[in-house]
């Protein structure tokens, strides 16, 4: 990679472009071609350095239950395990721990009208796991992390909704995103279309709005308001 590449990684990663040409306007800022920026994402996305762009959504707002799995595999079947958990949609982040008892680490987010521990149980069961543990979510402390692929470093941000402001409002502010972070909000059923839309991996296409919008059967300045709504 170069610094060009390295640049491209910083900007891709938040705030991500939502107008009709995104990788023109990240040629822009970068001083190169929507092309190059094309190719430069291509090769990227070819060689695993990047996985995926696509929006990313906080399960708990949308009334999912998330917990850290742990669960323990004899050493000859946890790759067949694995590979059979990462099947389950709900699954991230799903880490093996050789030499560890508890082996196989995992994010596990199921809907509000599954059952938390008993998909985590079933899941043991189907794989053959010798035992699990179930470690659920009660307060969240940081929800996401930016890697400054120039320097080199990364920076994480919390869910603390305001740094600037005054003592007391900040308190207040603190206090509500405490109570406020794991509840639900409602949602449409065409939202629901949309978030399952705009968390598929975005094509490397000159207008990739264009496609998803389409599919929802609605405008790209439509499907733009949705997803500043969201934020």
């Amino acid at each position: 990679m170069d610094i060009t590449d390295r640049k491209l990684l910083n900007l891709i990663q938040s705030p991500f472009p939502m107008v009709d040409q995104p990788f023109q306007k990240l040629g822009e800022e970068v001083g190169i071609s929507e092309q190059e920026v094309l190719d430069r994402l291509t090769e990227l996305k070819r060689t695993n350095v990047l996985r995926q762009i696509s929006a990313i959504f906080d399960t708990r707002r949308l009334g999912f239950k998330t917990t850290l799995v742990a669960m323990a595999y004899e050493p000859k079947q946890l790759h067949k395990a694995a590979m059979e958990i990462n099947k389950h949609p709900g699954v991230s982040h799903n880490y093996a721990r050789e030499g560890s008892y508890y082996n196989l680490w995992f994010t596990l987010a199921v809907p509000p009208e599954h059952d938390l521990e008993a998909t985590a149980a079933y899941m043991s069961l189907k794989t053959g796991a010798i035992e699990q543990r179930i470690m659920p979510t009660k307060r969240f402390f940081k929800i996401g992390v930016n890697f400054d692929m120039v320097k080199k470093k990364g920076s994480s941000f919390n869910f603390s909704p305001d740094n600037v402001k005054s003592s007391e409002d900040k308190a207040a502010s603190d206090k509500e995103a405490a109570e406020s972070w794991n509840k639900a909000v409602p949602i449409t059923e065409a939202e629901k279309d949309a978030i399952r839309g705009m968390q598929e991996d975005l094509e490397l296409i000159p207008r990739p709005y264009d496609s998803i919008a389409q599919q929802l059967g609605m405008s790209t300045d439509e499907l733009f308001a949705l997803a500043k709504d969201f934020q």
